[in-house]
């Protein structure tokens, strides 16, 4: 895809057009979601169980990590086998699913580590910000690092 290429009617190289988040702490939501996680985890996901280590409990939240993202690829794979306009929206509430799920687990993990998703995607937006600011933000494929 080239750069001039429109994608959702904007342009790649219109930095412009890139928004900013407005009111970050509207991210709190994201604080409140990790605390309900964690009384939503059982088993060897529980913070509070005991009987698992924790390293145990990263690497089982990290598979969990890959293997709902494996299940969220398989279903946009299975979308985009099908002819445009026919089929695909049956694929919006499982995909929808999915992605919850990796969330689920990428909150976990960042439970484990004591990072506040909140601070992590204002740390991003911040970096991001950044990258627009020096002009430095394009697709991965236009790169030459």
């Amino acid at each position: 895809m080239s750069n001039n290429t429109e994608r959702d009617g904007h342009s790649d190289t219109d930095d412009a057009d890139i928004p900013t988040i407005p009111d970050r702490d509207r991210l709190e939501i994201l604080d409140e979601y990790q605390e309900f996680t964690r009384h939503t985890a059982q088993g060897i996901a529980d913070p509070d169980d005991d009987s698992f280590e924790r390293t145990e409990r990263i690497n089982h939240l990290a598979l969990g990590v890959a293997g709902e993202s494996g299940e969220l690829v398989e279903l946009i794979k299975k979308r985009n086998r099908r002819e445009k306009g026919d089929g695909q929206g049956q694929y919006v509430g499982h995909i929808r699913s999915e992605i919850a799920d990796v969330l689920w687990y990428l909150t976990r993990v960042c439970d484990e580590f004591g990072v506040d998703m909140s601070d992590a995607l204002r740390h991003h937006i911040g970096k991001l910000e950044g990258r627009v600011e020096d002009g430095t933000i394009h697709a991965e494929e236009d790169r030459s690092e």
